[in-house]
């Protein structure tokens, strides 16, 4: 991770973009067991991070729907090859 921006500034996107390097250096090999700790240790915090973001955006969904007259949630599941169920 880029120094100076904490995990709690990335937006969803961002952080999603640095879960990815860091998975990527991790699985070089290139990187030194405490290297490896301290990318591990903030690719902890960023899934954290994307999952409270996830919550927060579940809410407001479910808010904004509720407001709705007649309106109800319902749950969709999308497939492997993209298919929504």
């Amino acid at each position: 991770m880029s120094r100076g921006k904490k995990v709690d500034r990335f937006s969803f996107e961002e952080s999603l973009a640095q879960i990815e390097k860091i998975v990527s250096l991790l699985e070089s090999g290139d990187l030194t067991l405490e290297e490896s700790l301290a990318q591990f240790e903030s690719g902890i915090k960023l899934i954290r991070s994307c999952h409270q973001n996830l919550e927060e955006a579940e809410q407001k969904i479910q808010m904004i729907v509720s407001r709705g007259e007649g309106l109800t949630i319902c749950e969709v599941k999308i497939t492997e090859d993209g298919v929504c169920l």
